[in-house]
């Protein structure tokens, strides 16, 4: 144990800390140095073992080093306490996702949602999972279709999946016809079904998530579901709808939230500005 803290101590001189652990080492999280916060956050928890919030942002930084199975072990038994669930399940889902585990990270939202249906909060995390899952089936997906079209041929397919990735359900059907009667034509795509069984789990996660994420988004602290449906007005060239959505975005501040909910309204923002200024470039404004 000594040996522990005289190592951490030294890191913390190193990262120029002041000798509070907690502080530290969320200090340490805010500017990316996920393993000396790891290593700060492990101290303080053991200095003070009732700091839950001290226990949460450790596992996130245990997860972002790609050590899931110890972030698992420090969060599992917080999802259930409803004084940091919300923070805690949104943890552990990020650890999951980071893992690749897609779907533990789907039930884990699903089970938390259950225990406080009503909370926009919890449902937000359940469309950030979803999302991330149809995300991770899209990055899989040109290695996929490499299986049955030439390596060029997957390129431009893959980035005609992903525009259609972007657009409302009547849309999406329509284009979707387009690519495999094209493919059909001009590459001798014998058998274009293929690319529904390609794209249906992304395209159903995706729907979820925007179903999700539009039944909260009116809840002004469910700021990622606000950004989210913003990005599908901008996608649908609705301009009054986007900006009356993004632009109460751009007065978030991080000051006085937890360290997770900050770095997400930083990302936030920047996203909101980049939609916005996207929206407006287009529109000719």
């Amino acid at each position: 144990m000594m040996r522990r803290w005289i190592l951490a101590f030294c890191v913390a001189l190193a990262a120029g800390c002041g000798g509070d652990w907690a502080s530290d080492g969320m200090a340490a999280f805010r500017k990316g140095d996920t393993k000396t916060a790891a290593d700060l956050l492990a101290i303080a928890h053991e200095h003070d073992p009732s700091r839950k919030d001290v226990a949460i942002l450790r596992a996130v930084c245990l997860s972002r080093s790609r050590r899931s199975a110890e972030a698992e072990a420090l969060l599992r038994p917080l999802v259930d306490d409803p004084e940091v669930r919300l923070l805690a399940v949104a943890a552990l889902t990020e650890t999951f996702a980071e893992a690749g585990r897609h779907k533990d990270a789907v039930d884990a939202a699903r089970e938390a949602t259950r225990s406080e249906p009503g909370n926009n909060l919890l449902n937000e995390a359940l469309g950030i999972a979803y999302a991330d899952w149809a995300d991770a089936q899209f990055r899989a997906m040109p290695q996929q279709l490499e299986s049955v079209l030439s390596s060029n041929t997957a390129s431009w397919v893959s980035r005609a999946l992903r525009d259609l990735h972007a657009l409302p359900k009547d849309d999406y059907a329509a284009r979707l016809t387009q690519l495999k009667e094209r493919l059909v034509r001009s590459e001798g795509l014998e058998r274009p079904e293929v690319l529904d069984a390609l794209v249906a789990p992304m395209r159903e996660a995706t729907t979820t998530a925007r179903d999700i994420f539009a039944a909260c988004a009116d809840d002004p602290s469910a700021f990622r579901a606000r950004l989210e449906s913003g990005r599908v007005a901008v996608a649908a060239k609705d301009v009054d709808r986007a900006r009356t959505i993004l632009e109460p975005l751009l007065d978030l501040k991080s000051e006085g939230l937890d360290p997770l909910r900050a770095e997400a309204a930083r990302l936030t923002v920047g996203v909101a500005i980049d939609l916005l200024t996207e929206l407006l470039i287009a529109a000719g404004k």
